[in-house]
């Protein structure tokens, strides 16, 4: 049976993803399947015992830690059903693509890179002229989360790091240069840590596929570093096609490419729930302009 079910992704937030039983005789698959999934949430579980007796710091984060955990094991292994027979897609196109958290997290990567020392020393950031622009949609906001559960608001060269807010509705407000990097460059040193939070949208994760006439529903993506300007090329991972806004049948080995600055620009709906992990609270993201093959 084909369907959408709820899940519990945080202590306080539901997400509806996809869920799917595999085709196959005896129920072998559902058995292992189910089996699996009560290893995972044990797994939580030693995992919420272990942060509570380790240090009284972590005891307000354990449990949604355990969730979070739990969460992310529980959709890997539903999602896999489906991924027992897999095809490529039958010809090159352009379209859409939902990113999950997991894929959402490498455009967040690349950003970050952006405005850290490297790129900033290099003279190779394409954003280090434009603080104050306008460089992402406005349906995008990226906060820090510094203090998040596992976390320490200390950066690398000792300095507290204060919250901040990168990315205002769309608008770069800083960069990220460290205490060096400042120096080097002559900009303003900004101390930051590992930590970060993309506001939710309005758009119920469910409905992002709506109004897809080509795509793809993105799990992780699989690629080297990109070109100094943001182009890459990549495969895409854990990944179904979307056909006039449904999800159809799991992809093998279909590449993606395109630009991480214009996915940037290119968001089009921001879903309202997010998978928190603890030292990332991302949502879905629906992005178009992107070239498969």
């Amino acid at each position: 049976e084909d369907g959408i079910r709820d899940y519990k992704v945080t202590g306080v937030q539901t997400c509806a993803l996809p869920i799917w039983r595999p085709r196959v005789q005896g129920g072998g698959v559902e058995t292992i399947m189910t089996r699996n999934v009560v290893w995972a949430f044990l797994l939580a579980a030693a995992t919420v015992a272990v942060l509570v007796l380790w240090r009284g710091f972590f005891i307000r984060h354990a449990v949604i830690v355990g969730l979070g955990v739990a969460a992310l094991v529980y959709s890997v292994l539903r999602t896999t059903e489906r991924q027992i027979h897999t095809r490529p897609i039958s010809d090159k196109f352009t379209g859409e693509v939902v990113l999950t958290p997991g894929a959402v997290t490498d455009l967040l990567s690349w950003l970050l890179g952006q405005l850290g020392d490297m790129q900033l020393l290099s003279g190779s950031s394409v954003y280090a002229e434009q603080v104050g622009e306008l460089i992402a949609s406005p349906l995008l906001t990226v906060h820090s989360r510094f203090d998040g559960p596992g976390l320490a608001p200390v950066t690398a060269d000792a300095f507290v790091a204060q919250p901040l807010t990168l990315i205002e509705q769309g608008r770069l407000t800083t960069l990220l240069p460290s205490l060096y990097g400042s120096r080097k460059t002559g900009r303003a040193h900004c101390p930051s840590g590992s930590g970060w939070c993309i506001d939710t949208g309005t758009t119920p994760c469910a409905e992002l596929s709506q109004g897809i006439a080509h795509g793809a529903w993105v799990g992780r993506l699989s690629m080297g570093r990109p070109a100094a300007n943001g182009d890459f090329s990549g495969v895409i991972k854990s990944s179904f096609e979307i056909v006039d806004g449904a999800l159809g049948d799991p992809l093998s080995e279909v590449m993606i490419s395109g630009n991480m600055a214009d996915m940037l620009r290119q968001v089009e709906a921001v879903s309202s729930e997010s998978l928190d992990t603890g030292d990332e609270d991302l949502p879905w993201i629906r992005i178009g302009g992107l070239h498969f093959s």
